[in-house]
Parts: structure tokens; sequence; C-alpha cells
């Protein structure tokens, strides 16, 4: 292993400056893992200046594991998953059409001043799949709706989303 540059990670000292002021990107094996280092703070990077190319990146890198849950819908819906014990999946669908503020709008611009959402179209059809993880049964709680999953890997669809959905998976154990 190295930093590029030939130095050779056992003369390592945290002491010295290594930065090289670019930004910089590593994957290393371990065991049966895998790791991957960003040297900056991309997410920031992004946040500050939108720019496509990084997206793709970033995109491409998650990517290279395939996630537990992947969904299909529209980038209006952000998408929040949390483990509920053991046995209990609660993924939430939030859909948020508005653009990304600027970091900081000038002094005479008003967060109005780049959008006024005056309503909302609901999102149909939002499908979600569940990789590597049986699951027992879903359901929408805030609907009392079950859902049919189906598939392999399974699935469901989320007939539609207006503001806020919750997806209530109960996994078998």
């Amino acid at each position: 292993s190295s930093l590029g540059g030939g130095t050779s990670l056992d003369d390592f000292d945290p002491r010295l400056e290594y930065d090289s002021g670019e930004p910089a990107a590593t994957l290393n094996h371990y065991g049966r893992g895998r790791a991957i280092y960003l040297s900056s703070d991309v997410g920031r990077g992004y946040l500050e200046n939108p720019y496509p190319p990084l997206r793709r990146f970033i995109d491409h890198l998650v990517r290279r594991t395939p996630p537990p849950v992947e969904v299909e819908a529209p980038q209006a819906i952000e998408v929040a998953a949390v483990r509920r014990g053991a046995h209990r999946l609660l993924i939430h669908l939030l859909n948020n059409p508005t653009p990304m503020l600027p970091p900081q709008p000038g002094a005479e611009q008003q967060v109005t001043t780049f959008f006024y959402l005056q309503e909302l179209e609901p999102v149909r059809d939002v499908r979600v799949q569940f990789n590597d993880l049986e699951v027992k049964s879903a359901n929408l709680p805030l609907q009392n709706l079950p859902l049919e999953v189906k598939g392999d890997p399974a699935a469901v669809v989320v007939p539609r989303v207006e503001l806020h959905e919750v997806l209530e998976v109960d996994l078998p154990g």
C-alpha cells in the first residue's frame, strides 16, 4: 500500500503533513470488505456547487456495493431508513420537489426568492426493492394499508406519496 507518492504506509507519521491539497479517492480491500476513502468533504462540495459530474461520481462509488434497499422514484423523493429492533424496518419517503437552496443567499435575497411552492403534486408508484433482505410483510401504517410483497428480490410498490409516507417492513426472525 502507498499514498500514491511512493511513501510506504509502514513509514507513516501522523505528525507530518501529507495533504497535497488535491481531492483524492482510494479503494482498499480488507478481508472480504472494501473501504472507500475520500480526502475531501464531497457532501459540502456538492451542496455549495451541485456539479452533475460530482453527483455521478458519488453515485458510482456508492453503487460499488449493492444497497440493502433501492427506491425507484423521481428525484423529488427523499429516502431515510431506520431499523426498529431486529425485525422491523421503517422507510420514510418525503416528497420534496424544491431545489436545494444556495448555501448563503445574498443579503438582499430572501429564501422565498428561490422557490415558492404553492401546491404539491403527489408521486405515484414508488417501487421499493429489498436486496439481501427477506421480507415477511409490508404496510403503510399512516393509511392502514397492507402492501403486496412480490418478486426476487422482494419488492413493494407504494401507490402514492403526498408529502410524507412511512413504509413499515416486517422482517422474519
